[in-house]
């Protein structure tokens, strides 16, 4: 027999950050992948990608000198979506010590929680 367990209720809460990839720090995202252990050519191969880029404004028939971008990761590669999933993995950690199961899919992320039916207000 198991035991009966009290009902729980649940919010959800949904965070669809507004042009997340473009707000990755070249510097962090390069610290976060050595600390997941990533190095050598492979670490050497990713910086290029990240660096390797120049972007180019045009306004009324103007164009701007080439500037290398300091964030952002490239929208629309194969990269994109798991290099900002790297660097926004440690925010698993802090997540979790608020109490919240999440799930995250590159930029979209929803946070959970459940409680005691029985509670009428939640506290910190």
């Amino acid at each position: 027999l198991h035991a009966a367990r009290a009902p729980l209720s649940s919010v959800l809460v949904l965070l669809d950050v507004s042009a997340a990839f473009d707000t990755v720090n070249h510097q962090i995202l390069i610290s976060s992948l050595k600390e997941l252990g990533v190095s050598g050519s492979a670490l050497s191969l990713l910086s290029s990608y990240l660096d390797g880029r120049t972007y180019r404004v045009t306004w009324r028939g103007s164009v701007s000198e080439p500037c290398p971008p300091t964030t952002g990761v490239p929208q629309g590669s194969v990269l994109g979506p798991l290099l900002f999933s790297l660097y926004t993995n440690s925010l698993c950690a802090v997540i979790r010590s608020h109490g919240f199961s999440y799930h995250s899919d590159a930029d979209d992320t929803q946070l959970i929680l459940s409680f005691p039916h029985s509670d009428l207000c939640l506290s910190d």
